[in-house]
């Protein structure tokens, strides 16, 4: 158990195809001092995650080539290993049927991208907030992701 005052520091993995939106996200992270890794899809994604790289939350963009962000989500919430980890949907694109199917797929929260650099800090702030100092996470994401470290060492 955490400790009062104590921060723990999360692995938060981006899936997210477009460049300009990375070097964002990238910049907003810096922001809130935290380092995010990127893929550029979906497949990418499952890639990371059967080599046992399991993040503690995935921030998934809807629309990438070749499967859509929905698709990928499906994949995840299906697979054993993975369906513990929190997914929160990261989309410029929030129209109630999108969310709607997120969420009946297994989406644990869904972001609408924010227009302006501030208010995306700000939004990655309370992300980085809430998930490292409210939410008590399965361990699960963080020892296998050790364990897994410690065998590429």
């Amino acid at each position: 158990m955490i400790s009062a005052g104590r921060r723990k520091t999360i692995r938060i993995l981006v899936a997210e195809d477009d460049l300009e939106d990375q070097m964002l996200l990238s910049d907003a992270f810096e922001y809130v001092h935290h380092k995010i890794e990127f893929v550029e899809s979906g497949k990418l994604l499952e890639a990371e995650l059967e080599d046992n790289h399991f993040p503690d939350i995935i921030l998934l963009d809807l629309f990438m080539p070749p499967n859509s962000g929905l698709e990928t989500l499906k994949h995840l919430k299906a697979h054993p290993d993975w369906r513990h980890i929190p997914v929160i949907i990261y989309s410029n694109f929030d129209d109630d049927e999108f969310v709607n199917e997120a969420y009946a797929l297994g989406a644990t929260s869904f972001i609408s991208k924010p227009v302006t650099f501030e208010e995306l800090v700000d939004e990655m702030r309370k992300l980085v907030t809430y998930w490292e100092n409210t939410v008590t996470l399965s361990g699960m994401s963080i020892s296998r992701h050790r364990k897994a470290s410690s065998y590429a060492a």
